[in-house]
């Protein structure tokens, strides 16, 4: 049977074996051959590679590897499958990274979704891949997902079954396969997460010097922010889509749906994306509330213009300011949102909090931001946390926030405006204390009694 085909050179190396690109001599047709010395191995792997053949050669799922054959030779045996011509996942992040291009979000779904389909297809078959990573994702001609290297696979008799072994690659490994604790299908979702994160970022999701410090930043969930540009209004239309299907297919008890702010920051109330992007949203809440669901909406928070009639950004720099009267690194200012998913209001907002190094000067800190004429609030921490109901550990010894038309930044420096490219608009301090409070179900509420958003799910659940 080997001698039927022309090894062209080595592609990588799977579970258990080095993988090559051959021709069929008489077809010329390209194949991937996986050579696997089975001499050497223990009944465990043997029946490993047994479980591989089983879902290689009866598979339906056009995303993961077509099965051509397979034979023993010479003490080998040899697995012959669809070739990718494209490689596999891990190189072209590496291609791309190289280039400094970045996947477009549709590419980025596209294989996302192409590989929730092939592990679907895998767990209604009661079996867990267990090595999911980029390597083991391949490409093809069409640019569409191959998922392969079933090496390691566990095949469950029922979905009450459990595995136990610690198996798979580390930087892809959920905390429960490092516990040696049981699971199950679950573990291929945490190393899908963890390879949608490495294509938005050609990062891996946990790094570390060593085993042990990765094993801390998995179980602790350390992991980088994601820097890449704000998502699309498609994605929010993903999150609508979803949560309507999984209400229709498994009906929970309640269901938690966020949706990306980005259309809210980037256009105005009336701007033409924006009713656009509200007729969408408005469509999937009325096919949940068809369906008979309990339905609650708000917002986390309003927005305001924050533009001045040029269409500049109306911004003080309180750092620079506080350094230049009290003296540099004598007051800290901190925003909330200095993350930089929010590149597109310049991480300016309007509430900001202050350590003051030495705590006699509060008052005269007080004094000084009191002075900018744009600043409404400034108060002391306990004032702040009875007015505000913010929690004393996650503030400072001051909190101020501006007028309405009007952001706080930290220094100049340190806000790229140059992103920007509409008008400004951010949060608005104490002027978006109210924010939409909506209900499809009448709600009992006293006339004096006020609501927060976050009261919301209270009244989703008992509120009707």
């Amino acid at each position: 049977m080997l001698s039927q085909y022309i090894i062209d050179k080595t592609i990588g190396k799977g579970s258990y074996g080095h993988v090559y690109k051959v021709y069929k001599k008489d077809t010329n047709r390209e194949y991937a051959m996986k050579k696997i010395n089975i001499t050497t191995m223990s009944h465990y792997e043997k029946q490993n590679i047994i479980n591989e053949l089983r879902i290689l050669s009866t598979h339906k799922c056009p995303f993961i590897v077509r099965f051509k054959t397979a034979f023993v030779q010479n003490k080998d045996m040899y697995i012959i499958t669809e070739y990718a011509c494209k490689g596999d996942l891990s190189q072209l992040i590496k291609k791309n990274k190289t280039s400094k291009t970045l996947f477009p979000e549709s590419q980025i779904w596209t294989y996302f979704l192409q590989i929730c389909v092939a592990l679907l297809y895998l767990h209604d078959l009661k079996v867990i891949h267990r090595d999911l990573k980029p390597a083991n994702i391949f490409i093809d001609e069409n640019y569409n997902v191959k998922l392969g290297d079933f090496g390691v696979v566990k095949i469950m008799k029922s979905f009450m079954m459990y595995g136990q072994t610690q198996i798979g690659t580390p930087l892809y490994m959920c905390p429960e396969i490092y516990k040696c604790e049981r699971y199950d299908t679950k573990v291929d979702i945490w190393s899908l997460g963890c390879v949608l994160y490495e294509m938005i970022t050609y990062k891996t999701a946990f790094n570390a010097v060593n085993i042990a410090q990765l094993r801390k930043n998995i179980f602790e969930g350390r992991i980088e922010n994601i820097t890449s540009k704000v998502y699309s209004q498609d994605l929010s239309e993903f999150v609508m889509a979803a949560g309507v299907k999984l209400l229709e297919e498994f009906n929970p008890d309640i269901m938690y749906l966020s949706t990306t702010d980005f259309i809210q920051h980037k256009y105005a109330p009336g701007d033409k994306e924006a009713n656009d992007f509200y007729q969408m949203f408005d469509k999937y809440v009325s096919k949940i509330c068809s369906n008979g669901n309990s339905v609650v909406i708000t917002a986390d928070h309003g927005m305001k213009s924050k533009a001045n009639i040029n269409g500049e950004p109306n911004a003080i720099f309180l750092q620079d300011y506080l350094d230049d009267q009290m003296g540099k690194d004598e007051a800290k200012v901190i925003l909330p949102i200095t993350d930089p998913y929010v590149v597109h209001h310049g991480s300016l907002g309007s509430f900001a909090t202050i350590y003051v190094k030495d705590k006699s000067k509060i008052d005269e800190t007080i004094s000084k931001i009191s002075s900018i004429k744009e600043i409404e609030v400034v108060v002391k921490q306990d004032e702040a946390c009875r007015e505000y109901r913010l929690p004393s550990d996650r503030i400072g010894d001051i909190v101020c926030m501006s007028s309405e038309d009007m952001t706080i930044g930290t220094s100049k420096a340190n806000h790229d405006l140059s992103k920007l490219q509409e008008p400004l608009r951010s949060h608005g301090g104490h002027h978006e204390r109210e924010v939409p409070f909506i209900s499809n179900k009448k709600l009992n509420i006293a006339k004096d009694q006020s609501l927060n958003n976050y009261d919301a799910f209270f009244y989703a659940i008992n509120g009707a």
